[in-house]
């Protein structure tokens, strides 16, 4: 039951990243608002946790293989 919360947390938070408005998309220079907004820190963080969890399931597929 805990991977699946862990998931169901990482995709909620993973499409909650995708609807902000990124600044240093549309005006690089201003990159220093992201960073002050927090954005920056939740993208990396839950890119963490994203590949943390699938490099679980990469690893429990593997122990199946012959």
């Amino acid at each position: 039951m805990r991977v699946g919360r862990g998931l169901r947390s990482c995709l909620w938070n993973l499409g909650h990243c995708w609807v902000l408005f990124c600044v240093k998309d549309f005006i690089p220079s201003l990159r220093w608002v992201d960073y002050l907004s927090g954005l920056d820190a939740r993208v990396e963080k839950n890119f963490k946790e994203l590949d943390c969890f699938l490099d679980q399931v990469i690893n429990y597929n593997n122990l199946f293989l012959p």
